[in-house]
C-alpha cells in the first residue's frame, strides 16, 4: 500500500470516528432522521391518506397521552433509575376516576384525587428506592402488582355500583367529564382535529424539556445518574431528589389514565398493558441511556414520535397487527445496543 493510499485510509478512519462519536453525542439525531424519512416515505407512496389535516392531528393526539409516561422515564432513566408500574399506575388512575365520576363527585375531584393519591404511592415507593436502597425494579415491579390489583378490585367495585345507576357506570361516563380529553380547539374540514390533550402535551413537554436542560435543580439529575456518590459529596440532595422523581413519574402515570378514561368515555383494565414497555423503547431510541445520566428530553421526545408514526404507517399500509409488537420488540433491542456500543465511545452528549 503506497503512502498516499495510507494516508486516504487513515483519514477515513479518522472521519468515521468522528462520525460515530458525533452521533454518540447527539443520539436524538436518529430518532429524527427516522421520522423525516417516514413522512417523506408515506408522503410519496400515500399522499391522499398520509399527508392530510386528519392524519397529521391524530398522529398527534395519539402521542399527546403516552408522552406523559415518556416525560417521566425519560427522568427516572437520567437519573440512574427505572419504573415499571407507569402503565399499571394509569390502569389505577383510569379507575379511581371512573369511579368517582359515577359516585357523582365534583369534575375537579374526580381529575386530581386519583393523581395525588397515584403520587402518594408514588412517594412511598421512591422513598423505598431512595432511602432503604431497595432496587427501583424490583419496588417498581411489585408497586405495579399493586397498582394492578387494586385496579381490578376498583373495577369489580364500579361494576357493582354501576348496575344500579341509572346508566352511569365505568362503560358510560359523562360528556361533562369526557370532555376534558374530547373538546376539539380547532376543526379541520376532512374531520381531523386538534383536540385537548395535544395542548396539554405541548405545555407539559415545552415546560420539561426546558427544566432538564437550563434548570439548575434538574440538572442535578444528570450528575446524580452519572455518579450517586460524587454528586452526594457536591451538596446535592440525593436521596431527596430521587424520591421526587417516582412522584413525578407515578403523577404523570395517573395523569394519562385519567385522561385516557375520559378520551374513550369509559375505563378499561388493559389500559396498561405494555405502556412502560414503549415509554422505556422511546426514550432509549431517543438517546437516553439505561447507565444514566446521559440523554435529552427532547430526543425522548422525537423518540416517542416516532414510535407512534411508526404504529401510524404501519396502520395507513394495512400491516397485520400482529406485526405491531414485533417490530417494537426489535427497536427496543436495537436501541438498548446502539446504547452500549455508545456508550462505550465514552464521549458525553
Amino acid at each position: 500500500m503506497t503512502v498516499e493510499a495510507k494516508v486516504i485510509q487513515n483519514n477515513k478512519t479518522v472521519n468515521s470516528k468522528a462520525f460515530l462519536d458525533f452521533v454518540a453525542r447527539k443520539r436524538w439525531i436518529i430518532p429524527l432522521v427516522l421520522i423525516a424519512l417516514y413522512a417523506v416515505v408515506f408522503t410519496i407512496l400515500f399522499p391522499d391518506v398520509f399527508a392530510t389535516p386528519y392524519n397529521i392531528s391524530a398522529v398527534l393526539l395519539e402521542f399527546s397521552i403516552p408522552s406523559m409516561l415518556i416525560i417521566g422515564m425519560a427522568m427516572q432513566l437520567i437519573n440512574g433509575e427505572i419504573d415499571l408500574s407507569v402503565g399499571y399506575a394509569a390502569m389505577f388512575a383510569n379507575m379511581v376516576a371512573g369511579l368517582l365520576v359515577i359516585l357523582r363527585a365534583p369534575l375537579i375531584v374526580s381529575i386530581l384525587a386519583p393523581i395525588i393519591i397515584t403520587s402518594l404511592i408514588g412517594l412511598c415507593v421512591g422513598t423505598l428506592v431512595a432511602k432503604v436502597g431497595v432496587n427501583s425494579f424490583i419496588a417498581t415491579l411489585g408497586s405495579g402488582l399493586l397498582f394492578y390489583g387494586l385496579g381490578l378490585w376498583l373495577f369489580e367495585l364500579g361494576y357493582s355500583i354501576g348496575t344500579n345507576n341509572a346508566g352511569l357506570d365505568l362503560l358510560h361516563l359523562p360528556p361533562e367529564f369526557t370532555a376534558i380529553s374530547k373538546f376539539e380547539l380547532i376543526k379541520f374540514s376532512d374531520g381531523g382535529a386538534l383536540q385537548l390533550p395535544i395542548l396539554y402535551a405541548a405545555v407539559l413537554l415545552i415546560l420539561f424539556t426546558y427544566l432538564m436542560s437550563k434548570s439548575r435543580f434538574f440538572r442535578n439529575y444528570y450528575y446524580i445518574g452519572m455518579n450517586k456518590e460524587a454528586a452526594k459529596l457536591s451538596g446535592i440532595k440525593v436521596p431527596a431528589m430521587k424520591t421526587l422523581v417516582f412522584v413525578i413519574s407515578a403523577a404523570f402515570a395517573a395523569l394519562s389514565g385519567v385522561l385516557m378514561a375520559a378520551r374513550m368515555g369509559s375505563c378499561t383494565t388493559t389500559l396498561g398493558d405494555g405502556m412502560e414497555l414503549r415509554a422505556i423503547t422511546a426514550v432509549v431510541i431517543g438517546g437516553i441511556s439505561f447507565k444514566g445520566g446521559l440523554g435529552t428530553m427532547g430526543g425522548a421526545i422525537l423518540g416517542g414520535l416516532f414510535i407512534i408514526c411508526l404504529n401510524n404507517g404501519l396502520r395507513i399500509a394495512e400491516a397485520p397487527s400482529s406485526l405491531y409488537k414485533v417490530i417494537e420488540g426489535g427497536i427496543l433491542l436495537l436501541a438498548v445496543i446502539l446504547d452500549a456500543m455508545f456508550s462505550k465511545r465514552k464521549v458525553v452528549g
